[in-house]
């Protein structure tokens, strides 16, 4: 929703932002879950998914912004 919302101003700096708050919040969630599993840190497998996503679609968006027509 949060790299939605940034995004939907067709600004590029806006949606990177966007993407990298998202990101955030999808790393975030792995840290926290777990936590609540019982580990201190997730492991590198838990964490690339989200980061590989996050990285992806923030050079996707700095590349070029989708017109809204």
């Amino acid at each position: 929703v949060v790299g939605s919302l940034l995004c939907a101003r067709g600004n590029r700096g806006l949606a990177a932002c966007g993407m990298l708050a998202a990101t955030a919040i999808l790393v975030l969630g792995v840290i926290a879950a777990a936590r609540l599993g019982g580990a201190d840190f997730p492991d590198v497998a838990q964490l690339a998914p989200a980061l590989v996503a996050g990285i992806a679609m923030t050079c996707a968006t700095a590349a070029g912004v989708p017109s809204r027509e």
